[in-house]
């Protein structure tokens, strides 16, 4: 957040990188904005090397922005972030700040190397004043909401766009799923925001307009688009509808139904997901359909977690039966996704795996061993049960297949499954 705020951000006038002031950053005045990429350079190789050395994580020493568009999806993936930080850096927040930074004692930022080490090396410290991350994530989260209102929002469609830049300028198109996540980043900072009433009120009325927008594109039989083309009308887009769009519209009509509590919005939501279940999900396979018609569907993180995203979202707005059907569809679709076609690698005690402190996994293979020259079948079961505890075929990081060292518990790239 800090390099965010004083390195990080493209001046679109000088083409060069530098800070930004929250306070007084208006985008009408010259944009100001974080670019889709930047190549980071880590200085000469001594200097690489030194901290090599000393398992020091590389510093760059410069960035470079090789492609200059504001892209929405980033805008919102800042926005979200950054009105959650905003959230659990407050320190009036039981537990929050607390948990995050300990005592919330500071000491001048002017002080000498060594009682700055010392001061460090004492727990619950802290080198800034309490209320430092705080106002960070305000600024930050103000200039992506501004960026988001003055550089992507179309007035006359009542749309954000995918994109701006400083040569072509708004762009004409917008994905649902770039829509469906930036009315989840509005509505995370309408709630975290609690206390600036002029962010959450100009971002309740950007996720409406958004979440209405939708709302008139939706298709009788609950579909919608992959997206649309902006021009002296709408154009929707020729594409197969996937299942990432109507998560992502799921996604952004129930998060404007819990900020304004409008049931039209929960009707929409549940009209794409009676579409979703009746056009998309694969009986034999146990999943969604990852596009209409698929035979092959191919799940990466973002679809994954959309999709999950949009059942969560379905089971806590609905009650009774109808909950507990989406959540045994929840139960199945995880389960076949992640565990059965190996998009989650690994996983560690936090998500199920028991794993002993090394002097137990001694005595464990110690015994394993022994059975070995008496009880071969026992000893391949207690093998298998020190690979996966809990025996739900996701492995602990040490026996991921088909690695030297194992493999950290993270998800896939991809993971392709049969869905005829």
């Amino acid at each position: 957040s800090f390099a965010l705020k004083s390195t990080l951000a493209y001046h679109a006038d000088t083409k060069k990188l530098g800070g930004v002031d929250p306070a007084t950053y208006d985008p009408m005045q010259g944009a100001i904005y974080y670019p889709h990429k930047y190549v980071a350079k880590f200085g000469n190789p001594m200097r690489r090397m030194m901290m090599s050395m000393m398992k020091a994580p590389p510093i760059p020493a410069k960035f470079k922005v090789v492609d200059d568009r504001s892209d929405l999806f980033d805008v919102a993936s800042l926005l979200w972030g950054e009105s959650e930080f905003y959230y659990f850096t407050d320190p009036s927040i039981h537990d929050n700040y607390d948990a995050l930074f300990g005592d919330p004692k500071w000491m001048a930022k002017d002080m000498p190397e060594a009682e700055i080490e010392k001061a460090l090396a004492t727990p619950g410290k802290t080198l800034f004043p309490k209320d430092d991350p705080h106002k960070l994530a305000m600024g930050i989260t103000v200039v992506n909401f501004k960026n988001m209102m003055g550089l992507h929002f179309n007035k006359a469609k009542g749309t954000l766009v995918d994109s701006w830049s400083p040569a072509g300028g708004q762009g004409n198109h917008i994905a649902v799923e770039n829509a469906g996540m930036a009315v989840v980043a509005l509505a995370n900072t309408y709630h975290r925001l609690h206390d600036v009433d002029k962010v959450r009120n100009g971002a309740k009325m950007l996720l409406t307009a958004q979440a209405n927008f939708l709302l008139s594109q939706q298709e009788a039989d609950g579909s919608i688009a992959n997206g649309f083309t902006l021009g002296s009308s709408i154009t929707k887009d020729a594409s197969t509808k996937t299942l990432l769009s109507q998560a992502f519209a799921i996604r952004a009509w129930l998060a404007a139904y819990q900020v304004t509590k409008e049931q039209k919005y929960l009707t929409a939501a549940t009209k794409t997901y009676e579409f979703m279940q009746d056009k998309l999900w694969s009986e034999q396979a146990g999943v969604y359909r990852t596009a209409l018609g698929a035979n092959q569907s191919e799940y990466n993180g973002l679809v994954y977690g959309a999709t999950l995203g949009a059942m969560r979202e379905m089971a806590i707005a609905k009650q009774g039966q109808e909950r507990q059907l989406i959540t045994q569809h929840i139960d199945e679709y995880f389960v076949n996704v992640a565990n059965k076609a190996g998009l989650q690698i690994a996983e560690i005690n936090m998500t199920g795996e028991m794993i002993p402190p090394p002097t137990k996994v001694a005595e464990m293979m110690s015994q394993m061993n022994e059975l070995m020259k008496t009880n071969p079948d026992k000893a391949q079961k207690m093998r298998m049960r020190m690979m996966d505890s809990d025996q739900d075929g996701v492995p602990k990081p040490k026996f991921v297949m088909g690695t030297k060292y194992g493999a950290a518990p993270v998800l896939a790239g991809k993971v392709v499954i049969a869905t005829r």
